[in-house]
């Protein structure tokens, strides 16, 4: 993977948890809470990359926060 793209991921996950860890908290994570990712291929593809969980997980420094991914392509949210 090429520099460039690595340095764009970075700053991602970087301004994506400043962001989280700046707005006021619609989720107040606790310590050793389990977090689930249900839904559709959005998720699934998250299960790849991992940008959703990293800038989740730098947002929750300290906390111990464990994921689990149930995404599946093609689910909706009427199943």
């Amino acid at each position: 993977m090429s520099n460039i793209v690595m340095l764009t991921r970075m700053i991602f996950l970087f301004g994506l948890a400043t962001l989280l860890s700046a707005a006021s908290p619609v989720w107040t994570a606790t310590q050793d809470e389990t977090v689930v990712l249900l839904g559709d291929t959005f998720f699934e593809r998250e299960y790849r990359q991992g940008h959703l969980e990293t800038a989740l997980t730098i947002a929750t420094a300290g906390k111990n926060i464990r994921f689990r991914n149930l995404g599946w392509s093609g689910d909706t949210p009427r199943c």
